[in-house]
């Protein structure tokens, strides 16, 4: 099946781009080639035996013109010497033939050449656009390959930055729960403690002891638990002050990735 498919394809290129032109044209070209070097090679033999055949006229033809006319082997050289001749104009009949047919070889080859020239300069001109198309849509390609993937990448990074919200989130609501109920209880354990010390100065100044000294009354910064209470609370507040600082460097290194791969 996939051979038949590349098959195909092959096929189509060939016929789109003019290939098979070019390599038909190359065929009658070798062709061509081939039948005028049997036409050279016959038309040499041939003016070997022209060659051949003159100088036996030659020959007959001195050897009757040494002798005289009422010798008897006169008539035979005669003879011989018209054998002589008519095969002279036989080969030299044929070698004009094959002289006129070398010459129409010669005349098919320039035009086989001529042809697969222009073939050629065909299958050139159309490999260009071809390749230009090709580039043009491999570009085309690249660029929707590369925003699919920067589209991918940024939905990524967003779901990470989304999930590290959700988690920054979740961390963050217990802290600043407890952080809301600390506040609240330690407001309202201060106005008890202000009320308290309010009714004691109050009960002081009311019934005052004989020599006995009053102490000032103690401010409610003084209490302990309230003291480990603000402390317990600076503790919180610093680690929720680094719990966001870590989270909004990476939200910061997010936003930058994404503003790089909006770029890109």
């Amino acid at each position: 099946m996939l051979k038949r498919v590349a098959a195909r394809v092959a096929e189509v290129y060939r016929d789109a781009t003019g290939l098979h032109l070019v390599e038909l044209s190359h065929n009658e070209v070798a062709a061509a080639r081939k039948r005028l070097g049997v036409a050279r090679i016959r038309s040499s033999e041939v003016r070997a035996k022209v060659a051949d055949a003159r100088s036996e006229v030659q020959v007959v033809r001195s050897q009757a013109e040494s002798i005289d006319r009422i010798d008897p082997r006169f008539p035979a050289l005669i003879q011989k010497e018209h054998e002589a001749l008519k095969l002279a104009a036989d080969v030299e009949r044929q070698a004009s033939e094959c002289e006129e047919l070398e010459k129409i070889e010669f005349e098919r080859l320039s035009s086989a050449l001529e042809l697969s020239h222009a073939q050629e300069r065909d299958y050139a001109e159309r490999t260009k656009w071809y390749s230009v198309i090709s580039s043009a849509a491999g570009a085309v390609l690249g660029l929707l390959g590369s925003s699919l993937v920067a589209r991918s990448r940024n939905q990524s990074v967003e779901k990470l930055a989304d999930s590290q919200s959700q988690k920054l989130i979740s961390i963050l609501d217990p802290s600043l729960r407890r952080l809301e109920n600390d506040i609240r209880s330690l407001t309202q354990r201060g106005s008890q403690n202000e009320d308290e010390h309010g009714s004691e100065d109050g009960e002081d100044e009311h019934t005052p002891e004989l020599g006995v000294e009053t102490s000032p009354p103690e401010s409610p910064s003084q209490d302990p638990d309230l003291t480990i209470a603000l402390e317990e609370l600076e503790h919180r507040v610093r680690e929720l002050q680094f719990i966001i600082g870590g989270t909004t460097a990476l939200l910061m290194s997010i936003t930058i990735i994404l503003s790089v791969n909006g770029s890109r």
